[in-house]
């Protein structure tokens, strides 16, 4: 039990995230860095910020936005 317990602790967040994200949510993670996505994605959020689009403010990394579509997807 407690290798065990250690084993669970060793993840970070986001591993732990990406465990439990749902097929299609992985499937736009990989499509995300196989496009080559980080510059338009960072843009995204810098328009975001300016713009003040409250339902969004609390998404600023990749595994923000994940999380958020991982809950939106049924």
């Amino acid at each position: 039990m407690w290798a065990m317990s250690g084993l669970v602790l060793s993840f970070t967040p986001d591993q732990i995230h990406h465990y439990f994200m749902k097929a299609v949510v992985q499937k736009l993670r990989t499509l995300f860095f196989e496009q080559d996505w980080q510059t338009a994605f960072a843009r995204a959020i810098d328009d975001v910020t300016r713009h003040e689009i409250s339902t969004l403010l609390h998404i600023e990394t990749l595994s923000d936005f994940l999380r958020f579509i991982n809950e939106m997807v049924r």
